[in-house]
């Protein structure tokens, strides 16, 4: 390429862009192949100047090398110097992240739990710091998700013209060798989009038939039985209905009967989920909290911290501090004396206050006769706990957050004028409204037994005069959760109406989400339930009027009992 071209290709990128470039702010690069007095025309003529490999911009280098450690190796160090001059007294919460991100570097103090269990979440008895390296792969899984779900995209065309030129990215198996270090990041977050993603059927053309995740309440794709047939092919032609006779044949019946109950829009392109969202939908958030889960219950002492214990502790409405403390005492990570003393032998370890005991954290908060009196200014019986708790850790599990907990922030905080009077809640009337003239009320309910996946749906069919005029109980197997089965029950209601020519109806359940995604625009429970939602929007359609209404489950009971009868 001359160097007149050069000017050329930028005033087109001007042009079709509509950004212009600054030159008096920018400078260029030139490999070492090129000839200086090439490099020297095209300066010349950009009237910008030439800079070098080191060059930065806002602290972060510009030309990254062979070498991506020592491309950044001065951002790690600016922060070493600047987090070795922070107090340990004054910013005491910044200096315990200091030391738990550089401590090992360091010869002072101790790391009295790894940095691991730090960055847990705080209902698995972390304190949720975040893992760098796992944050970092969330985002490179959103740069994927992006290459994957939008095809139309300029990253998307620019990747796929080197990397995958004859299948798209989710079918063929990704190489990270002798390539670009961009891609060798999106390669890893590719690995995790392939395990995690879910096509929701429309017209088909997108999803592989026998490679792809497409039934709801199957984590796998359908096993292969002829693969000649492509998914376009199980659609009847100008239709959105399935072809049943084709399905009936490549499939078990089991399988059969799940995609003929999947409502198709042949309209519409089939769409990525994302299967840990809830409503399907990618986050880097969600994604980080995926990469980071650890089912693996914390011991303290050889006993079991139930999960339990972590969310009390940090719903309590309490100071941040006495939660902490509560948290370092539960997992017997605390500074008392004699811990100190396991790292530091020479350190003094009889009790400050009394001066008799060694200063354990039992003989700080339940032994010496200064915490003792403190206690019992509290009105709280320090006696009984210490005969039914050995350890404070013990005392800490069995804590209750609205007696204990509650009354030593109050009497520690009580300048904040905070009220922990608990509130009770008022009883409320609920009485059933009988619908306006003309309009015929359906009132629905779902039952769902989650150890047999049975349910059974009832709906009650009421007049204006508030007379009933009929009712109808459905069972059913294989609902995936309590939420599609009120799904469905809302759904045979539209079909029990459409049967009676009525076009004006209300319709009622206790379901409160199901009703909320309905109206709404954004989908509020589990995205398996997406496509009854759909379908049923779609057959509201076809009514004058379709309201959906929430209902207390005092206002529903008979179709509660019709459901439960049901299943």
């Amino acid at each position: 390429m001359s160097p007149q071209s050069t000017t050329y290709w930028i005033q087109n990128f001007s042009s079709q862009s509509g950004q212009v470039i600054n030159f008096e702010k920018s400078s260029i690069y030139f490999s070492k192949k090129t000839k200086p007095e090439v490099a020297d025309t095209i300066k010349q003529m950009l009237g910008v100047k030439s800079m070098n490999s080191k060059e930065k911009y806002l602290g972060s280098p510009l030309i990254i090398g062979h070498s991506k450690q020592e491309a950044f190796k001065s951002i790690k160090k600016n922060f070493e110097s600047r987090f070795n001059t922070w107090s340990s007294i004054s910013l005491s919460q910044a200096a315990i992240e200091r030391k738990f991100f550089w401590g090992h570097h360091s010869s002072k103090g101790h790391n009295p739990t790894a940095w691991l269990n730090i960055c847990r979440p705080t209902e698995l008895g972390g304190l949720a710091f975040r893992d760098l390296e796992k944050l970092n792969l969330a985002l490179l899984t959103k740069l994927a998700w992006r290459i994957c779900s939008e095809s139309d995209s300029l990253l998307e065309r620019t990747l796929s013209s080197k990397y995958f030129k004859n299948e798209d990215l989710l079918h063929q198996p990704v190489t990270a060798k002798n390539c670009s270090y961009v891609w060798n990041g999106i390669s890893k977050g590719l690995e995790i989009v392939k395990q995690n993603f879910f096509m929701e059927i429309n017209n088909g053309r997108k999803t592989k038939i026998w490679r792809d995740r497409w039934i709801p309440g199957m984590l796998h794709p359908p096993s292969p039985q002829n693969d000649h047939c492509r998914f376009y092919e199980t659609i009847l032609p100008e239709s959105s209905q399935w072809n049943n006779q084709l399905i009936d044949f490549l499939f078990d019946v089991d399988t059969a009967l799940k995609i003929q109950a999947l409502f198709i829009d042949i309209n519409k392109e089939d769409n990525m989920i994302w299967m840990p969202a809830k409503d399907g939908v990618f986050s880097v958030k969600g994604t980080y909290k995926l990469l980071s889960y650890n089912d693996r219950e914390v011991q303290v002492d050889g006993r079991i911290i139930d999960r339990k214990v972590w969310k009390t502790l940090w719903k309590c409405k309490a100071a941040q501090s006495i939660k902490l403390f509560a948290w370092k005492c539960i997992r017997g990570i605390h500074s008392s004396k004699y811990k100190i003393a396991m790292y530091n032998s020479s350190l003094e370890v009889n009790c400050d206050i009394c001066g008799y005991n060694e200063e354990t954290i039992e003989h700080i908060l339940l032994e010496c006769r200064h915490g003792r009196a403190v206690w019992r200014g509290i009105n709280i019986n320090i006696d009984s706990v210490r005969e039914n708790c050995s350890t404070v850790s013990e005392w800490g599990v069995t804590l209750n957050p609205f007696t204990s907990l509650r009354k030593i922030h109050y009497h520690l905080a009580s300048h904040m004028h905070e009220s922990y009077a608990t509130a009770l809640t008022s009883s409320q009337t609920f009485r059933w409204k009988p619908p306006l003239e003309n309009i015929l009320k359906f009132n629905v309910d779902g039952s769902f037994d989650e150890d047999t996946n049975q349910f059974g749906t009832g709906i009650v069919l009421r007049i204006s005069t508030g007379q009933c005029i009929g009712t109808k109980g459905t069972y059913g197997n294989g609902a995936l959760s309590p939420e599609a089965v009120e799904c469905l029950a809302i759904h045979e209601a539209l079909l029990w109406a459409k049967s009676l020519n009525h076009t004006s109806i209300q319709i009622e359940a206790d379901a409160k989400l199901v009703i909320q995604s309905i109206n709404g625009h954004s989908l509020l429970i589990q995205w398996e339930n997406r496509n009854l939602i759909k379908e049923i929007k779609y057959l509201s359609s076809s009514f004058i009027l379709c309201t959906f209404d929430y209902v207390c489950r005092n206002d529903n009971q008979v179709a509660n009992a019709i459901a439960r009868t049901t299943r």
